[in-house]
């Protein structure tokens, strides 16, 4: 099974993919980021640059972001599964339509290749980079910690869940992408692979493959949201 996380914008979305394996190993992943002109693709033969024609129209734009989405995506063979992050519900501004119409573009287009796909919301995400290493969680937030001394999940900002992700992998994701840290298109990769671990995990844990994994790991999956376990989570479509 491929398994593959998105972190979709119209600005710089990101894709990272894994074969469902016994362990999640980095240089097994593949990316799939739009790198605009001023970062340089250098040795890495598994990041894959996004590129696409516009001029100017929106609509045409998600649609070729979402084509070049799907061109990726299906390159592997089935069965494929997805995750993305759900939209940010408490969010206010206007451009949240525009996100919204971006989004449901490749949604459709997903539904059309029977390819299937589960949401995981913002928070959540956070939640379980935060729960990984509540030290690191601190140290990076935006300053907003909680009474005990432990971080917000909402001050969980992109150089955090960056710098877990780092210790996570115990690497330096900037020196292993040769890509500026905490900016775009590294910030949106790093979103990428946190969704697609998620996912990972969910697979791991709903076969009782347990190797590899953290007591952490195992007990956020399996206590998931209000107890239900986490791979249990409906898909937005699974069964054509």
């Amino acid at each position: 099974m491929q398994l593959i996380g998105i972190d979709y914008s119209y600005g710089c979305p990101a894709l990272a993919s894994i074969r469902m394996e016994e362990k999640f190993d980095l240089d097994k992943i593949e990316v799939y980021a739009m790198i605009n002109g001023a970062c340089k693709l250098k040795t890495k033969t598994n990041v894959f640059e996004m590129k696409y024609y516009s001029d100017g129209c929106l609509i045409k734009k998600f649609n070729a972001l979402a084509y070049k989405s799907i061109e990726f995506i299906t390159k592997y063979e089935k069965p494929i599964q997805v995750a993305m992050e759900d939209y940010s519900f408490g969010s206010r501004s206007g451009r949240s339509f525009t996100i919204g119409e971006n989004a449901g573009i490749l949604k459709s287009k997903l539904y059309s290749e029977q390819i299937p796909l589960v949401l995981y919301s913002p928070s959540m995400i956070k939640r379980f980079a935060k729960e990984c290493n509540e030290q690191l969680a601190v140290e990076f937030s935006d300053g907003k910690i909680k009474k005990d001394g432990s971080a917000k999940i909402g001050a969980l900002n992109k150089i955090a869940m960056h710098e877990i992700l780092c210790w996570k992998l115990n690497t330096r994701l900037e020196d292993y992408f040769e890509l500026k840290k905490h900016r775009s298109p590294l910030s949106d990769i790093v979103d990428a692979i946190w969704i697609l671990y998620i996912l990972w995990l969910c697979k791991k844990v709903e076969m009782n493959n347990l190797v590899n994994l953290t007591e952490q790991e195992i007990n956020f999956i399996n206590n998931g949201i209000d107890g239900v376990p986490l791979y249990k989570k409906p898909f937005v479509f699974k069964n054509f």
